[in-house]
Parts: structure tokens; C-alpha cells; sequence
């Protein structure tokens, strides 16, 4: 079963998005910032998807990506960014 860790500070929007997941047959991961994500990661290298929202308190999901891809160690998942950032700059 693929394995995918769903990254938001927003308990709802993970909530939902876990659902439609399990649905899909996915193993649901959860975390609130990047700080727990990496937590997470480390002691689920089985991780094989993340969905990664862009603002989050502690550490934001730009410094996660960061931090992710600058180790390693770590296994390296398919990472989908999710924002509702839309000015150009920061596209």
C-alpha cells in the first residue's frame, strides 16, 4: 500500500483530504507543520507521496522542501505543493 503524508496546518483541510485518500487506498500520514513533516518522514521512510501546503507556523512547506531535499538520509517522496498563493512572484 503506498504511503502519503499530508502536510497542513489546517486539522479540516487534512481531514478531507485523508478521506478521499484512504478512499483511493493510500496509508494517511498526518502533520501540522514542516517540523512534525520531517519528524514524520524520518520514521516513516515508507512515505511515497507528500502533499505539502506553503504556509504553516513553525516551518512553512518551502523550508521543509528544503530541509527534505538537502538530507541525504531521508528518502526522497514525490512532493505536490498545495497554496492558494497566486501572484506571480511566488509561482
Amino acid at each position: 500500500m503506498a504511503a502519503i503524508l499530508l502536510v497542513d496546518d489546517a486539522r479540516t483541510v487534512r481531514l478531507i483530504t485523508g478521506r478521499v485518500c484512504k478512499s483511493m487506498g493510500f496509508q494517511v500520514l498526518e502533520a501540522e507543520n514542516g517540523a512534525v513533516a520531517l519528524s514524520v518522514v524520518r520514521e516513516h521512510p515508507e512515505v511515497d507521496v507528500i502533499l505539502l501546503d506553503w504556509h504553516m507556523p513553525e516551518m512553512d512547506g518551502l523550508t521543509f522542501l528544503r530541509a527534505l531535499r538537502g538530507d541525504p538520509t531521508l528518502t526522497q517522496p514525490y512532493v505536490v505543493m498545495c497554496t492558494t498563493q497566486n501572484e506571480i512572484a511566488d509561482i
